[in-house]
């Protein structure tokens, strides 16, 4: 497994969406990018501080219709609630972005993941701002 991608507030990674993600910051929350390519994406685990954050979800050349969400994860690994909030504006297709809601992530475990088989979920760990 990679290691995870750890942001913190006072980093930026490239938003280059070549397969990497970033943090841009505004005052109320924090966009992070992610990249969704033939059944995977990236980043493919993440490590976040707790805080307000909007998902931007790159369709990396998939020629089909994803959603994308992310819910509390379950003590077996598996998804529990869906996080309203973290529900694309619309479905992307090929080439297409798009953002959610705004999402309070607490401290905790989550999945995130493309709402289309075959994809698997992605283990979004969220820690206390110290």
């Amino acid at each position: 497994m990679d290691k995870p991608l750890r942001i913190s507030t006072d980093e930026a990674l490239d938003a280059d969406y070549e397969g990497r993600s970033d943090l841009a910051t505004d005052d109320n929350f924090k966009v992070v990018r992610l990249v969704i390519g033939n059944e995977v994406i990236e980043p493919e685990v993440m490590e976040l501080p707790a805080g307000t954050y909007v998902f931007e979800v790159l369709n990396d050349d998939v020629e089909a219709f994803l959603e994308f969400a992310i819910a509390t994860k379950t003590e077996g690994g598996g998804r529990g609630d869906v996080l309203k909030a973290s529900l694309l504006r619309q479905p992307i297709y090929r080439k297409e972005k798009a953002k959610t809601g705004q999402v309070t992530l607490e401290p905790g475990e989550y999945v995130y993941y493309v709402v289309e088989d075959p994809y698997p979920l992605h283990t979004l760990t969220v820690y206390s701002r110290s």
